[in-house]
């Protein structure tokens, strides 16, 4: 695993409770494969949406994932930790 914010997937999910109904969302993550999941129709060029995708350091705390992270794949995966 190269990035223990999004396990190599370049998004994570999270969950928000709105008007009380819970929600799954995206938020796509600084490495390289988050790339592509990096969106914002308010800005730039072409039509213009409010929809986007936030970083995930901006809705969830990133210091938290990792170390959760880090302790599933010592957990599953303890040759690869060093």
């Amino acid at each position: 695993m190269k990035c223990y914010i999004c396990r190599d997937l370049g998004f994570v999910l999270f969950t928000q409770s709105i008007k009380g109904s819970v929600y799954e969302f995206i938020a796509h993550c600084s490495c390289v494969k988050g790339n592509d999941y990096a969106y914002d129709g308010r800005g730039g060029e072409g039509p213009k949406s409010r929809y986007y995708v936030p970083p995930v350091g901006d809705v969830l705390p990133v210091a938290d994932l990792i170390e959760q992270n880090r302790r599933l794949e010592a957990e599953f995966r303890p040759e690869k930790i060093a």
